[in-house]
């Protein structure tokens, strides 16, 4: 596990396969991990994981990220997954999610996390705002993500990525920390709202 920021860290899957780093977030209330996984494994990071305290939830982004390892990982730790319910419908016998959030905004229950909606890189797809260090970062998954040294939408649509960050509109953070591809020097961004955001990622959409 690499620090990326104080209590986050990027976590590679079993010899850096799949798509990319996964975080791990340290929390006084309770480590969070957020997978990028699908078809491969962050075994070889468990015991990193344990020394830092374990992991109390694992929260799914998005479809192509819910698979046996989340499954496989949630149960080592005794942490349930979460995912939105659309998603949790999408990634079905695959991978078992035990919380399926309703598709709106709202507070997970017994913790300080808000589950945000914002579509466009899929149709069910959460961010989640999460307080760390007295920081609110925004893990927003493949939203907006990291490679070839710039972020990319998560939707070639211009239009399914503008609803995206209406969805994200007025939302106050410290950090978007989106996923990053193997090889990427960071996966996150300073940054107060969505709208400084906005103009480099749309001019990246190819359609309308």
């Amino acid at each position: 596990m690499i620090e990326v920021l104080p209590d986050i860290y990027v976590v590679p899957a079993n010899d850096r396969k799949g798509f990319g780093y996964s975080h791990f977030v340290r929390r006084t209330s309770g480590n969070v991990l957020l997978p990028r996984l699908k078809q491969t494994l962050l075994t070889d990071a468990y015991d990193e994981m344990e020394a830092a305290g374990g992991v109390s939830l694992v929260l799914i982004s998005d479809r192509h990220f819910g698979g046996p390892g989340c499954r496989r990982c949630g149960a080592h730790f005794g942490a349930p997954l979460v995912a939105s319910s659309v998603e949790a419908r999408a990634i079905g016998t695959r991978c078992k999610v035990d919380i399926a959030l309703p598709f709106e905004p709202q507070t997970i229950d017994g913790t300080d996390i808000e589950a945000i909606p914002p579509p466009g890189h899929t149709a069910g797809q959460m961010a989640y705002l999460i307080p760390v260090q007295g920081k609110r970062c925004l893990f927003a998954g493949d939203f907006a993500y990291r490679s070839g040294g710039a972020w990319r939408p998560g939707s070639k649509s211009r239009r399914a990525m503008m609803r995206g960050f209406a969805a994200l509109e007025g939302v106050a953070f410290d950090y978007y920390v989106g996923c990053a591809d193997y090889g990427e020097e960071t996966s996150f961004v300073a940054a107060t709202s969505i709208d400084e955001l906005a103009q480099d990622i749309l001019s990246a959409c190819t359609r309308a």
